[in-house]
């Protein structure tokens, strides 16, 4: 099994214009779709991100994370899976699907030589 980093990525549930009775459905089938990880041996792990953050660069510190479009990181999660394939198939269940500009990012998690 390999490590794969899920990024995930939507519209706020404000800028989609849901309801509140939309968004606590949507918050309880996130638990289902975590019990399917676990059920798959996925093994998950992962927490959603604050809106606020800063941007380094090589001189400088910024307010941030600037979005280039209405889509912005929500949060992240590192799953284990047989191939990148079988990491693809278990993103697509992800409830973060359901909102407008809903992506999940698959990446490979690769050691780093030192």
């Amino acid at each position: 099994m390999k490590p794969y980093l899920l990024i995930i990525r939507s519209e706020s549930f404000e800028e989609a214009g849901w309801s509140p009775e939309q968004i606590d459905a949507h918050m309880g089938r996130w638990g289902g779709y975590m019990e399917t990880l676990v059920t798959a041996g996925a093994e998950p792990e992962g927490e959603p991100l604050a809106d606020e953050g800063q941007v380094v660069k090589a001189n400088e510190v910024l307010d941030g994370p600037f979005a280039e479009g209405k889509e912005v990181v929500g949060g992240y999660m590192i799953i284990k899976a047989a191939d990148a394939t079988k990491a693809a198939e278990l993103a697509q269940g992800c409830p973060v699907l359901e909102l407008p500009g809903g992506t999940v990012e698959v990446r490979e998690i690769t050691p780093m030589e030192m």
